[in-house]
């Protein structure tokens, strides 16, 4: 006697011409998969919440007690935020009274000696760009002002 193996596969879905799905075939046969439980919850249920709470209150204490070991190590990965990076300061020739163009030249010209990252660079040019514009709106303001004061004149 001779044994056969056999085996199911997952048919391949039947597709319209257009790529939709004919009517009474799916593309999950085996249905929607089980929600996944989180670990979090599983550990409340196994232990229950107030043994939680004497665990952490006992890690915390050990975490204090000997800031190198695995409770500190715990408590510094998973409740406090990460750093953000910190660039260093950037000094510059750039003298009090110059102005944005000549500044920007500075800058350009320290990038290119690679005493400036670029995306330092990139920062102070963009605010160099803002520092310009308000200085372009009050000239303005001041020009508006101006011509108002000789156009009252005028009228009289």
């Amino acid at each position: 006697m001779t044994l056969k193996a056999t085996y199911m596969t997952n048919p391949v879905p039947e597709r319209s011409p257009t790529g939709q799905l004919l009517k009474g075939h799916t593309a999950a046969p085996a249905g929607k998969p089980r929600r996944k439980r989180i670990p979090a919850s599983m550990l409340r249920e196994v232990v229950g919440q107030e043994n939680i709470e004497k665990l952490l209150r006992n890690g915390m204490e050990d975490a204090i007690a000997n800031p190198a070991g695995q409770w500190a190590f715990f408590f510094a990965n998973k409740l406090v935020a990460p750093m953000a990076p910190q660039k260093q300061p950037v000094e510059l020739p750039i003298a009090a009274d110059d102005n944005p163009v000549t500044m920007a030249k500075v800058i350009m010209a320290e990038t290119g000696k690679g005493a400036i990252p670029p995306d330092t660079a990139s920062a102070l040019l963009q605010s160099l760009a803002a520092l310009n514009s308000m200085i372009e709106v009050e000239e303005l303001k001041t020009q508006i002002e101006e011509m108002k004061q000789v156009l009252a004149s005028t009228r009289l």
